[in-house]
């Protein structure tokens, strides 16, 4: 008895070793109408030399079931899907046969929404979707759009949810029918009251507040705020600058919360020697180069450059460069 579990345990172990080792020679995909081979393949996320593991015939179904679901075909079936040995057993054929069913399409969108003046309006934006196939990826589009326009018009916590998706038959057509519910709550309208700035030791907090040329009080979109890290970067006073978030504290302010990481931003380097001199009453002299940078002068934004430069005992440069960039 123990010497057959052994005997099944060492076959098992034979088999999963050799199916790990083999990858896929070819793809026959059978049976679609709707959707294109290259849909299919992308899908399942193999091609040719691709290796093949357990589960395969699972992993492929499952993701063909779930990209198929998502543009409105519910019902798709996959028999007679299959991985056959080739004769070398060293590669294998996929075959996957696809029956994508009848699609369901949108029947009813209903909407609700705190903003009872607007219902009609954004009803309207969902009606081009009845009566076409179900799709997953419109619908999250419209509910995107939607989201960007009130997040620009001052909602910044606007929330829109799915509550339900009922499915079901038309009793005469036989159609695959759905009814969509969401509710859209834009919540209140918001300004940004007050900025708050961390991390920042050396700049100070105006320098950053007048790049970001927001006016308290000003009225939220996220369309500004998204600008907002383009402007502080520009000044290369700080690593990438993060998107600010926005928060509303206990006295009911809209509080902008920009954070930053400061940089170097001071560079200096230089050579500095000493040159004898070449008679006994001859002095030596000394030579070399020093460029000092300063691209944020004491934390105000300014910046300041001396360079000096001697080659010879007869002449020497000095030159100093001041930029005040808010003139």
């Amino acid at each position: 008895m123990i010497h057959r579990i052994k005997y099944e345990l060492l076959l098992s172990f034979f088999l999963l070793s050799t199916l790990n080792a083999q990858s896929i020679q070819n793809i026959e995909i059978n049976g679609n109408i709707t959707f294109n081979d290259s849909d299919i393949k992308s899908w399942i996320q193999l091609g040719v030399n691709s290796p093949v593991y357990p589960g395969i015939l699972d992993s492929i179904k499952n993701r063909l079931a779930d990209n198929l679901a998502r543009r409105g075909y519910f019902n798709a079936s996959f028999e007679g899907t299959a991985v056959l040995q080739t004769a070398d057993s060293q590669k294998v054929n996929l075959v996957i046969n696809v029956d994508e069913g009848s699609p369901t399409y949108f029947q009813n969108i209903f909407i609700t929404s705190d903003d009872s003046t607007a219902i009609d309006q954004l009803q309207s934006r969902f009606d081009f979707l009845e009566s076409q196939v179900f799709n997953e990826y419109q619908l999250e589009e419209i509910i995107s759009e939607i989201l960007s326009e009130y997040e620009n018009k001052g909602h910044p916590f606007i929330k829109i949810s799915i509550q339900s998706i009922q499915f079901y038959d038309d009793s005469i057509s036989g159609n695959h029918l759905a009814d969509v519910k969401m509710n859209i709550r834009r919540g209140e309208k918001r300004s940004i009251d007050k900025i708050e700035i961390r991390g920042n030791t050396s700049t100070k907090d105006y320098v950053i507040v007048r790049e970001l040329r927001i006016i308290q009080g000003e009225e939220y979109s996220q369309e500004n705020i998204n600008e907002l890290p383009k402007r502080l970067n520009r000044l290369r006073f700080f690593q990438p600058v993060n998107i600010p978030q926005y928060y509303i504290n206990s006295r009911n302010e809209g509080i902008l919360l920009i954070e930053v990481v400061e940089k170097q931003t001071n560079n200096f380097d230089g050579i500095i020697g000493y040159i004898p001199g070449g008679k006994s009453n001859q002095k030596g002299y000394v030579t070399g180069l020093v460029n000092v940078v300063l691209r944020n002068l004491f934390g105000t934004g300014r910046s300041a450059a001396i360079r000096w430069q001697k080659l010879d005992r007869f002449s020497q440069e000095l030159e100093l460069k001041y930029l005040e960039p808010w003139l």
